[in-house]
């Protein structure tokens, strides 16, 4: 990989910017049951009380939306789309908790991003009755636990952590990530910092390569 070949300086990452000021209802409808939903749960947001939110009557949201579903619909997959299409990097430069640190900041902030919470929140959410939104959700984990396995895999090989059983390296960080995501997306991050400053201290600890040498 070409990733590889330059000592993997940087792990890309996903990020999702929602433009709130797009000029199409279309748009502007999608973005509204975002927050909506978000706040209130997609379940209980009828088309009328989203007419009555944007300022328009319930008809008019028929000339974008055959019906509620459509909409829903529209909204994971423009959602998702937005997602994949802008990417960030993390350096990998530096010990191995400076390189986790970093990480873990990273996908905080964008967790803390409030439309990316709002969209994440919905995700939560919906996956336990919506076949979209599982799928999402599936696919937002298993991007988490890829970006954790290239994380470990290029501080194992490069020396700073020493991993015998990098599978099993890899659920344990990823399952603790995504519950601190799960924790900032509910806004319960009262000790967070101080929780995942000794999760990451106690991980390094145990993979120390210079203990084991």
């Amino acid at each position: 990989m070409k990733n590889k070949e330059k000592g993997l300086e940087y792990l890309p990452t996903v990020r999702l910017v929602l433009d709130m000021h797009t000029t199409t209802t279309k748009e502007q409808l999608i973005q509204k049951m975002l927050m909506l939903g978000s706040e209130k749960g997609l379940n209980t947001i009828s088309l009328g009380a989203l007419a009555q939110e944007q300022g328009i009557s319930k008809a008019a949201i028929f000339h974008h939306f055959a019906n509620r579903e459509a909409l829903i619909d529209a909204l994971f997959s423009h959602c998702s789309t937005l997602a994949y299409s802008l990417t960030a990097k993390i350096s990998l430069e530096g010990d191995a908790k400076e390189v986790l640190t970093r990480a873990v900041q990273h996908w905080l902030d964008v967790y803390e991003e409030p439309q990316m919470r709002d969209f994440y929140r919905i995700i939560e959410t919906e996956a336990l009755i919506h076949p979209k939104a599982q799928r999402i959700k599936k696919t937002l984990d298993e991007m988490l636990q890829g970006q954790s396995f290239v994380l470990l895999e290029t501080l194992s090989s490069t020396g700073r952590l020493l991993i015998e059983d990098l599978d099993f390296a890899v659920i344990t960080f990823s399952c603790a990530m995504q519950r601190f995501l799960e924790r900032t997306l509910l806004e319960e991050t009262e000790d967070i910092d101080w929780e995942i400053h000794r999760f990451l201290q106690q991980f390094c600890k145990h993979y120390n390569a210079s203990l084991h040498g």
